[in-house]
Parts: C-alpha cells; sequence; structure tokens
C-alpha cells in the first residue's frame, strides 16, 4: 500500500508537496496515513519520506532505460539540521537539505532539494519555500540563467539557487571567479536583504576575505607565510632591502589596521618601502616599530 501524506486536511503521495507552513508563517501539523490509520509524524520524516520516494522512483527509471544500470553507486543524503554542508559524488544521487542556510555540491544527473526559510511574526524562522532540481538538466537554472553544474555548491536563496562558498566561517554567494597569478578571487555577497559585497582570495584550501580584493589578498598572503619561523622572515627581509605591508605583520604581528594607520600618518603609498627609509620615520613604539627594529637589527627575539 502506498503511502499517503496529509497536512491540513490535504493529502499527497509526496509530502513536499504540501504546505510546510500557515499564513501566520507557524508549522502545520504532518500525518502519515494508511488505510484507516493517522499517525502524526515531524518534518524530517516528511523530508526523509520525500527522498525516499524519489531515489526509488529513479532507480525504477534507471532499471527501465538499462537493464545493466545499478543503484550501487547512488547516494541518498538528507538532513534537518541547520547549515548542513551536503557533497555527494558517484551516480544519480538524491540529496535534500532541509535546514536553515544549507548547501548541496554534487555531480550531474544529481537531484537536489533546498528548503529556504523566513521570520514569521513572533521573529523565529520558519521554512517557507522547497525547490528541487537537477544537476546539469537544462530545465534548471540559477538566479543567473544558468545550468546547475557540478563542483559547485548551491543554496536556495530568494526562491532562486545560488552558487554559495563557505570560507572563513562565512557563507555567501558567490558571483564572479577570476585569477591573479596562483590566486584565486572569488567576488560575493553576504546573504540578506542589505547584501554585502565580500571578497575571498583562495590558494588551494586556504582562503581570506576582504572588503575589497587587495585586503583579501593581503589576509591570504599572511595566513600562507605566519606560519614560518620570524626568524626566517627577518633574514628574507634583510635580504631583499625592503619591507611590505604582509612582511611588517609578519615580524610584529601588528594587525593591519594599524599598519594602515601608520602609512597613513607618514604619507606611505607604495606597498613596499626601503629598510632604511623605514628606519628613519620608526620615531615611536606604536604598531610594533620597537620590536620590529630589535630584530632587523640583531636578527633574534630580544
Amino acid at each position: 500500500m502506498d503511502k499517503i501524506f496529509e497536512v491540513n486536511g490535504q493529502r499527497s503521495k509526496y509530502p513536499l508537496d504540501l504546505p510546510l507552513c500557515k499564513d501566520d508563517g507557524q508549522m502545520e501539523d504532518y500525518y502519515l496515513v494508511s488505510g484507516d490509520t493517522k499517525d502524526k509524524i515531524t518534518l524530517a520524516d516528511m523530508v526523509n519520506n520525500q527522498v525516499k520516494i524519489i531515489d526509488a522512483e529513479i532507480v525504477a527509471k534507471m532499471k527501465k532505460l538499462n537493464s545493466e544500470a545499478s543503484c550501487g553507486n547512488s547516494n541518498r543524503h538528507a538532513s534537518s539540521g541547520d547549515y548542513a554542508i551536503h557533497e555527494a559524488t558517484g551516480v544519480d544521487n538524491v540529496v535534500f537539505a532541509c535546514g536553515f542556510q544549507s548547501i548541496i555540491k554534487s555531480s550531474v544527473g544529481t537531484w537536489i532539494s533546498l528548503c529556504e526559510y523566513k521570520e514569521n511574526e513572533t521573529r523565529c524562522c520558519v521554512p517557507h519555500f522547497i525547490k528541487s532540481a537537477q544537476i546539469g538538466n537544462p530545465e534548471y537554472v540559477d538566479a543567473d540563467g544558468q545550468i546547475l553544474c557540478e563542483n559547485e555548491y548551491y543554496i536556495l536563496h530568494n526562491r532562486e539557487f545560488h552558487k554559495a562558498i563557505n570560507a572563513d566561517g562565512l557563507l555567501l554567494l558567490k558571483k564572479k571567479v577570476r585569477k591573479i597569478g596562483d590566486i584565486v578571487i572569488h567576488k560575493c555577497h553576504t546573504l540578506g536583504d542589505a547584501a554585502k559585497k565580500v571578497f575571498i582570495a583562495q590558494s588551494d584550501s586556504i582562503t581570506a576575505h576582504g572588503k575589497t580584493v587587495k585586503q583579501a589578498v593581503y589576509d591570504l598572503e599572511f595566513k600562507l607565510l605566519k606560519d614560518y619561523p620570524v626568524e626566517e622572515h627577518v633574514e628574507r627581509v634583510k635580504q631583499q632591502g625592503f619591507v611590505s605591508r604582509v612582511d611588517y605583520r609578519l615580524i610584529t604581528r601588528a594587525c593591519f589596521e594599524g599598519i594602515d594607520m601608520f602609512r597613513e600618518e607618514h604619507g606611505i603609498i607604495d606597498d613596499k618601502i626601503e629598510l632604511p627609509k623605514l628606519f628613519e620615520i620608526l620615531d615611536d613604539n606604536r604598531f610594533g616599530a620597537k620590536k620590529f627594529k630589535e630584530l632587523l637589527m640583531t636578527g633574534t627575539d630580544q
């Protein structure tokens, strides 16, 4: 006997075809109907049943089209927790993430479903829209009109699929990508109605963010070099004869805000300054000046 799901008097074989919440944003009651029996179930149960139904239909369709096909490589992922990150490889996956601000990445042919939330009258986040699509299928496009592609994370925002990036503890909408040498630059927007521009600089698995490309790249360079001993940075700066913004922070651990304040006070425009000139203007102990002079004169941390 097929499972039948009921919400507010409406019934369907597919649980997520039914309304998830009332007009005022309050959650509905969900029921599983079997014959004369009607059992109350949770939202997570609705999601898991939807995944099982879709998965079974896909497998049946594969067997009909190709008798040698099997579901051995298929993955079935489902979650109801917030901020879930799904990544599925293989053939003919089914992935559903119904938690708040969840993201999915998978291969061509995968069916994905995501849920979007909004605040109700009591300022609680409740689900208000669910959308499904198949990766690589021309019938399904993202907010920019592009076919959903593999190896990209997607999030549901304003009822549309958007490419997403999870970097530096930030979940962002990815708008454009370009390269500066070996560094990948992601132009992103924050989530929410008052979207702000953020840039992510990436080298392999290391990322850094900033309000500008330059700021993101500076922070990335710092992260890539910060674990080297200070003595190595001191010797390198001595040999090259100049110091950059990143070099100064690596040696003194002064913050970029303080370094930029010092540069502005002394009218330093270029990113690099020759050591003799820098020594002339390091006239106080702010922003790690004393430590920098001691290290560059002796080569050791006194």
